[in-house]
């Protein structure tokens, strides 16, 4: 059964729908034929009954749910009765785009917004669009990939900026924020996607401390985007970790230079040795470890231009082994081991 919708809303001079109904034509879900109109948020809606009926058993009972015995202004526009959603405007026009559009509004070659990702997979599950919503499970599983040979984007670039967010993950089709990461662990969650968790916690725990606390405004409508407070531990500890692991790492990479007999340069790779324990000591307090751990051995290359042969082919199997090796940790370092 349909979950139950409000008929009636009170609406005033600046809420009017009539006012709103330019979103509803700018989208293209104005249509003069229609004979049903969805209000969500005071933005009106003109669809046509049957296309949602047969794309979805949730609409099709909304559709056959008594009318109330006295119709108002409310209930009555253009002379077309109306349903008033408990959706967010933006959400509900996001499915209905898809819905009326198909391939064309989220074929896989598109990129979309995480967050009309996100309306699709919250709202293709609560009226049952199961093709909506596996779209956009599919998505995030390529933006959360549980292979690191798929994690191609800003995190694995050694020149990266926290906002440079249009790098991320250029296979997903999704243009993200890492600040969406704290939606996509709810997500991951509320709809028992447990694959997407390592690689969103991750994301996570290179947010800004007072972003993971107070989590991140959403659009009027929805619920704001906080991770739990045991999720926050979660974070919390694989900051940690991470920090850890990161330290004893580029202490094996200190001491794997000017290791005789291999070394073939020992005066001058014992001196980068030096410099570079002199340069870690004053690292020890990283704690973002994954970020830097995660860029590609190309890193490596660049800093070793000095060093002999051996000593660098060394370091960067030494590199090549820790990233792998901590990215197939992650589910342990985030303890999420029992969600996968």
């Amino acid at each position: 059964m349909a979950e139950p919708v409000s008929k009636k809303r009170k609406t005033d001079e600046n809420t009017d729908p009539k006012t709103n109904q330019k979103r509803a034509v700018d989208a293209g879900l104005w249509f003069e034929d229609g004979n049903i109109i969805l209000v969500a948020q005071h933005t009106p809606f003109k669809v046509h009954r049957g296309l949602l009926s047969h794309k979805s058993e949730v609409f099709k009972d909304i559709f056959t749910l008594p009318p109330p015995e006295k119709l108002s202004g409310d209930d009555i526009m253009d002379g077309i009765p109306t349903i008033q959603m408990s959706d967010n405007w933006q959400d509900l026009s996001d499915v209905l785009s898809a819905l009326y559009n198909g391939q064309g509004s989220f074929g896989f070659r598109k990129k979309l917004h995480f967050r009309t990702v996100s309306a699709l997979l919250r709202l293709g599950n609560k009226y049952g669009l199961v093709d909506l919503e596996q779209e956009a499970i599919a998505r995030l599983q390529r933006l959360f990939p549980s292979d690191l040979q798929d994690f191609q984007n800003g995190y694995t670039e050694s020149d990266y900026e926290r906002e440079n967010m249009h790098l991320f993950c250029s296979t997903s089709r999704i243009r993200l924020r890492s600040s969406d990461a704290i939606a996509a662990v709810n997500l991951a969650r509320a709809y028992n996607i447990p694959s997407i968790l390592p690689a969103a916690f991750y994301i996570c725990s290179r947010l800004p401390v007072e972003l993971l606390v107070q989590g991140v405004s959403t659009p009027k409508g929805t619920s704001p985007n906080i991770l739990s407070r045991v999720d926050l531990i979660r974070c919390w500890n694989g900051q940690i970790e991470l920090g850890r692991r990161y330290g004893l790492k580029m202490q094996a990479m200190s001491n794997a230079i000017a290791q005789r007999p291999a070394c073939t340069g020992s005066w001058h790779c014992q001196e980068l040795k030096k410099t570079w324990e002199a340069e870690d000591d004053r690292d020890t307090d990283c704690q973002d470890a994954l970020g830097c751990c995660l860029v590609g051995s190309q890193w490596v290359t660049t800093d070793d231009e000095e060093l002999c042969a051996a000593c660098h082919s060394r370091r960067v199997l030494l590199w090549d082994d820790f990233r792998q090796s901590t990215w197939d940790d992650l589910p342990k370092i985030f303890d999420v081991e029992n969600n996968m």
